[in-house]
């Protein structure tokens, strides 16, 4: 073991995350080839191919069915409705499979990982565990945290003020929130904790503060992160955690005043004399138009692409098979596929379209392929 092996100093770990996201399965469409495009994308961004994907022999939480991607990022589809209308599929990495994406993909970064879900395939998430690791105890030790706490020496966003604590042979945990809570703070001595379960730790300190956010909260926390970026990821997750908890400096104040008494010079020091973090509302869209847009998207282009290249890069060939298809489909068009397009308009505030505007506009698609294969 070397020093090289060593943690010091404050680390921030993602610990968790689990979110659902449409299915986009449309008429016509054979649903099982969808599920198996949709594995491939998701695979593929987190770094694998076929042989890495498990089919497991039960699924959980309602789903069909249930994968196993390398060895810990669980993937379920074909679950229960959302409100878009579309069966639901749902992403669940758990701690080692955190650790499993980051160190299967050093290319990639967590502000990647949100674009892919979030913006990508629409996900929601439903849970999202993010922690900030103190290895060196230089600044606060949870044993005067918890000294603090005792005191009444701090103030939390949490509408329950006191914090719960459990001693076992983890270690100490200090934990203001619960699970049934939108948001949970949870300190707790790691290095203890893994111990008690036969860890090898080398490091002489470390006390994990994870903050853990359920259901929306969850979605708006990754959607600030993301619209953040790299550049201001660490100075807003310890600017959470001082939302969270801000610890005082020893004072007189009331219990009604001690907002007014000064942050704990230590405290400030190890969270980077960052300000308090606002989580800013986001609304989840619930447009299956986006939903489809971002799933067809990669489609559309990858078909154009095999008949641009088919056509030997021949830009108007490419457009007249292309608006050729498209009139085929407006001839066939059926009542189903009408009232899906029509409810995309819906939600844009777009007029409806009809079977007689389609049929005109055939004959201006069909006055374009005239045009495109006119000899000059």
């Amino acid at each position: 073991m070397t020093n090289l092996d060593i943690k010091t100093g404050v680390h921030i770990v993602i610990d968790y995350f689990s979110a659902t996201f449409p299915l986009i399965v449309h008429e016509n469409d054979y649903e099982l080839k969808v599920i198996e495009d949709v594995i491939e994308i998701i695979s593929k961004f987190l770094g694998y191919d076929k042989s890495n994907i498990t089919k497991e022999e039960y699924a959980q939480n309602r789903f069909e069915y249930q994968y196993l991607i390398g060895s810990d990022i669980v993937l379920r589809m074909n679950g229960p409705r959302l409100k878009s209308g579309y069966k639901s599929c749902s992403i669940e990495l758990k701690g080692s499979g955190c650790r499993e994406f980051e160190n299967n993909n050093p290319d990639k970064t967590w502000i990647d990982f949100f674009e892919f879900f979030l913006v990508r395939l629409n996900a929601s998430p439903s849970r999202f565990d993010i922690a900030i690791d103190d290895y060196d105890g230089s600044h606060l030790t949870i044993d005067e945290i918890k000294a603090k706490l005792d005191k009444g020496f701090y103030t939390t966003n949490f509408r329950d003020k006191d914090y719960t604590l459990y001693n076992s042979k983890k270690g100490m945990t200090l934990q203001f929130g619960s699970r049934i809570s939108t948001q949970m703070l949870v300190i707790y001595d790691k290095k203890r904790e893994q111990l008690s379960q036969g860890i090898a730790v080398p490091e002489t300190y470390w006390t994990r503060f994870e903050m853990r956010y359920y259901k929306e909260k969850s979605y708006n926390v990754c959607m600030n992160i993301l619209k953040g970026g790299s550049s201001k990821y660490k100075e807003y997750v310890l600017g959470l955690l001082y939302e969270m908890l801000d610890i005082k400096e020893d004072n007189n104040f009331s219990k009604s005043n001690i907002y007014k008494a000064d942050t704990d010079e230590r405290w400030l020091s190890f969270l980077g004399e960052v300000k308090k973090a606002k989580i800013v509302k986001y609304k989840i869209r619930k447009s299956s138009y986006e939903s489809y847009y971002k799933w067809a998207s990669p489609h559309a282009a990858f078909f154009f692409l095999s008949i641009y290249t088919h056509s030997n890069f021949d830009l108007n060939s490419t457009l007249i098979e292309i608006v050729e298809n498209g009139i085929s489909l407006m001839e066939d068009l059926n009542n189903n596929r009408l009232k899906k397009i029509n409810q995309f308009l819906s939600e844009s505030s777009l007029k409806k379209t009809n079977l007689v505007e389609l049929n005109n506009k055939i004959k201006e698609l069909e006055k374009f392929i005239e045009i495109k294969e006119l000899p000059f």
